[in-house]
């Protein structure tokens, strides 16, 4: 009982005893200055304002708004943490400790941060707590120093957090167990690092890429915390940089490693994580994984073309395939940007030194299809034709077989020795068909069929480079591969030897 009214009456004493005290000394000077700032301090402590009064000070110390003078500042300080203000006790208890703005003393100071720490001021908690470690007050003291770190880092001073982990590191707070430290260590920097102290940021990515005793290694979640450590600091030095680059390195290599032995889970989410952070290659690695369907979360074509069309704009080698080829698999409603990405690597192919002429076809099957908004018909007629008469491509014939059989066949077209339609000459046949294509659109898309009243050849096909029209949007390119193997039809033209097509 005692003890408790002793802990009511120091305060109240504390109080008296600066209030006491006379605010200011001044050389003569000063004295019309000194007057008018007395006269605010009175006006402000009249009125119970200590907030005020605290702010009166910090303008003075700042001398943004007033005349920069850290005695009166402290002064201010001073009388504000006789009201019982808590930011003011810090303010003047620091003030004490240094000696700057007032004669330095360590006890007074211990006075006034333990009066702010009682009213869980963090800073004034975190101030004493370190103290207390250094042994400022007598023998360290790291006991009460932790409690002191946990209880400012509980109040919002998040730095606190360093400082209690580093006591667990260091195994000046131990349990035994240099393991169960360092973990203990991690979920304070775990808890520091989650709200916004970039120290613990820094120092948590630490343990994952070290991985002391008791903590896994873990190089993704290192890379994750370097960067926002280095994205939310005000300077940004080298070495942070060369932190993130390192890790990021280290971690690609490490997540392949687990998924070539077979430890998919853990691949997967490191592989995500580096590619968050727009990592090309990871990007490349987690596209596979959601194309192919060994993810953890299934197969998943359309979230996989994401992160292959970035790692094909950052020219991770066959990127660019893989997501090309993707594409056509999904088909027109993977939509303009990846069809344009997919049509230029089959472009780059198909007009190679050496051509890829099922390239060639994919060109061509692209600009078929209008949901991927290419729908050029000039590039439809030189793809197919090239993927057919130069390649051999049964595709690209089906193609030409296909979009004849939908459109029925262009007026004029001569029987062949073999049975088809088709006039005799490359130009005639695959020029017939795509300008019966192109001018006959409008026809079918009111009738379903075209009029045989119009005259096509190859010259007016030449002339059909506009877009596809939007009846073409229902056609299913699995019907038209499975349509025919082969056109069946002999061709005069001279094409490439060995071609079974001509």
């Amino acid at each position: 009982m005692l003890s408790r009214c002793r802990a009511r009456v120091a305060p109240l004493v504390l109080g008296l005893a600066l209030m006491m005290a006379p605010l200011f000394t001044f050389a003569p000077e000063a004295a019309a200055q000194a007057l008018n700032v007395e006269d605010e301090a009175r006006s402000l402590e009249a009125a119970g304002d200590a907030k005020g009064l605290f702010y009166l000070g910090v303008m003075y110390d700042d001398g943004k708004l007033r005349p920069k003078s850290r005695e009166t500042a402290v002064a201010l300080w001073k009388r504000a943490a006789a009201m019982g203000h808590a930011e003011a006790q810090y303010k003047y208890g620091l003030a004490l400790a240094s000696g700057l703005g007032t004669a330095q003393d360590r006890a007074a100071s211990r006075v006034m941060l333990q009066a702010a720490a009682d009213q869980t001021f963090g800073p004034a908690m975190l101030r004493l707590g370190r103290e207390y470690e250094a042994g400022t007050y007598g023998a360290p003291d790291v006991e009460k120093a932790y409690v002191l770190y946990l209880d400012a880092a509980d109040a919002g001073t998040t730095e606190a957090y360093v400082n209690a982990a580093l006591l667990k590191e260091t195994g000046k707070i131990t349990s035994g167990d240099q393991a169960e430290d360092n973990i203990g260590a991690s979920y304070l920097y775990m808890a520091g690092a989650e709200a916004g102290c970039i120290p613990c940021m820094k120092s948590l990515a630490r343990m994952y890429e070290m991985a002391p005793i008791g903590v896994e290694r873990n190089l993704a979640e290192a890379l994750v915390w370097y960067t926002k450590a280095y994205n939310l600091g005000f300077s940004k030095t080298d070495a942070e940089f060369e932190n993130i680059k390192r890790v990021s390195s280290e971690a690609y290599y490490a997540a392949v490693d687990e998924r070539n032995a077979g430890n998919h889970w853990e691949a997967y989410h490191a592989f995500k994580t580096l590619c968050d952070f727009k990592g090309p290659a990871a990007c490349y690695m987690l596209g596979l994984y959601q194309g192919a369907g060994n993810s953890p979360y299934g197969k998943d074509e359309r979230a996989a073309l994401a992160p292959l069309a970035f790692a094909c704009d950052n020219s991770v080698p066959k990127a660019c395939e893989d997501h090309a080829r993707l594409t056509g698999f999904i088909g027109p409603s993977a939509g303009y940007s990846n069809g344009y990405r997919a049509e230029r690597y089959f472009k780059s192919m198909c007009d190679s030194d050496t051509p890829d002429y099922s390239a060639c076809f994919n060109v061509a099957w692209l600009n078929y299809y209008t949901d991927f908004g290419l729908n050029n018909w000039q590039t439809i007629r030189s793809y197919a034709t090239k993927a057919c008469f130069q390649g051999g491509d049964s595709m690209g014939c089906s193609l030409a077989m296909k979009m004849a059989q939908m459109m029925g066949p262009p007026p004029g077209s001569q029987p062949t020795q073999s049975g088809g339609n088709w006039g005799r000459s490359v130009d005639n046949a695959i020029g017939g068909i795509f300008a019966a294509l192109a001018s006959g659109a409008a026809d079918y898309a009111s009738s379903g069929s075209v009029g045989s009243s119009r005259s096509y050849s190859s010259s007016s096909s030449s002339s059909s480079s506009g877009n596809v029209s939007a009846w073409q949007d229902n056609r299913d390119w699995n019907d038209a591969l499975r349509a025919t193997a082969n056109i069946g039809t002999a061709y005069s033209s001279s094409c490439r030897p060995g071609n079974k097509y001509c």
